[in-house]
């Protein structure tokens, strides 16, 4: 899946020396696909990536560098590449997004949102709304774009003629996000900007950092983005540890995406991270340089202000939990979630206090709100005693306006995730006064 790697075997197959830069992981890799091809290692060097500028021959080596301290961190004109938006479709990452370009929007700062897969009339409306909200009479300081008309006539199988070598699926979103990046740019209604900003999920910065390597080494071609764009990955959940959590087998294209996004956490100019405990993981899992890496917490406060006024907040006034039986589990239904855990443990519990005498866990019902992903209601279902059915109970997405209203039914809430970069779910709760039941782990931290 590395572009040199065809080219090292053979050079170790013509009996030349090679220096091989990499994590431990790639060269684990790299030494049992040279076994397979019965390469003898005596002219191997396998060193460690300590950085980004250690993957650089010396000649470019400098001018990356030098491209690292001199860009400013941010600019005037902005563009976010996504696939959710806040009051468009479902997902935390959009409503994070929704609220930080009203944020910015009142800082005078441009702000072009090139967005994918999402309805051309529902992201009319959004922008139209999000203008009149923040108060901006100017049309032209939000800018909205589809990726599939910015890239129309562009391959939609394989990219194009120079992208063939890299077939698969997640290298033709990168390819197209990288085309569309390029083409807007050099776009008269929405050019020139200062930076661009992906959510890193599915590598989707990696082939425009890739061909931002092709330039640092001299490669200079036409319609390509110039140096001077700030290329920022944010970071929003990790391939490696999400495959790790549901067990996923270690498939090609799961492989190729531990790729891309190690590609992009290493080549972004800049890095932004949602919070201390996951800056700190983050750096020591993938060797980041800490000059690139920047601390930007989501502004959960004007998320959750704009979510619920204080109409809704009040319904809570005369509320008291520790008067309720009942728990809840809010968020999608899928593995990732921790769905199976909070449900086996509840079963468990109910086993070991099915004669307990107060009864007190028999009266206990579990209320599931969110939406079901990958089938995962069905599984959960399957796995319940027929004792316990009546216990368990799952109700779908529940409308954000109603949750103030619900939260007052239960005891507390419960959240098992494995792995979140900020859990907007708990996030709502808690602003609810929602008694919490959370993991100890680094988002939650």
């Amino acid at each position: 899946f590395n572009p040199d790697a065809e080219k090292l075997l053979n050079e170790l197959l013509n009996g030349k020396p090679v220096r091989y830069f990499s994590d431990d992981h790639s060269h684990r890799v790299f030494l049992d696909s040279t076994k397979l091809a019965g390469v003898m290692h005596d002219n191997l060097e396998l060193l460690p990536t300590t950085d980004c500028s250690s993957l650089l021959p010396g000649a470019r080596t400098d001018k990356w560098l030098s491209l690292q301290q001199t860009t400013a961190p941010i600019s005037q004109v902005i563009v976010f590449c996504t696939y959710e938006m806040g009051g468009v479709n479902a997902g935390g990452m959009g409503i994070f997004l929704d609220a930080l370009i009203r944020v910015l929007l009142t800082s005078n700062i441009r702000i072009i949102v090139l967005y994918d897969n999402m309805p051309e009339n529902q992201m009319n409306d959004w922008k139209r709304r999000t203008l009149h909200d923040s108060g901006v009479k100017d049309e032209q300081q939000l800018k909205i774009a589809s990726l599939q008309s910015i890239v129309k006539g562009f391959c939609s199988h394989c990219g194009a003629d120079t992208y063939v070598e890299r077939p698969t699926e997640p290298w033709k979103r990168a390819a197209l996000w990288e085309r569309g990046i390029t083409k807007l740019y050099h776009h008269a209604n929405f050019g020139p900007f200062d930076a661009v900003e992906f959510f890193e999920y599915f590598g989707p910065a990696t082939e425009l950092l890739l061909r931002r390597s092709q330039q640092l080494a001299g490669q200079n071609m036409p319609g390509l983005l110039p140096l001077s764009v700030v290329i920022i990955v944010r970071v929003h959940g990790s391939i490696a540890f999400i495959n790790a959590v549901e067990n996923r087998p270690m498939t090609e294209e799961n492989y190729l995406l531990g790729v891309m996004e190690r590609t992009g956490l290493a080549m972004a100019d800049i890095v932004f991270y949602p919070s201390k405990p996951l800056r700190a993981f983050y750096e020591k899992q993938f060797i980041l340089h800490s000059r690139r890496v920047a601390l930007a917490p989501p502004p959960m406060k004007s998320v959750l202000t704009s979510m619920f006024d204080s109409a809704q907040s009040s319904v809570q006034t005369h509320w008291n939990a520790a008067t309720k039986r009942d728990l809840l589990v809010y968020g999608k239904l899928q593995d990732t979630k921790g769905v199976f855990i909070i449900l086996d443990a509840m079963v468990q519990l109910f086993k070991l206090h099915a004669h307990d005498g107060h009864g007190k866990l028999q009266r206990t019902h579990i209320h599931f709100y969110g939406m079901d992903m990958f089938g995962t209601l069905k599984m959960m279902r399957q796995r319940i005693p027929v004792r316990f059915q009546e216990q368990f109970h799952f109700h779908g997405p529940v409308p954000r306006q109603s949750l103030p209203k619900l939260v007052t039914h239960f005891r507390a809430a419960i959240f098992a995730s494995q792995f979140e970069s900020f859990c907007l779910s708990a996030h709502e709760l808690h602003f609810l006064h929602m008694p919490l039941v959370v993991p100890d782990t680094l988002a939650f931290n």
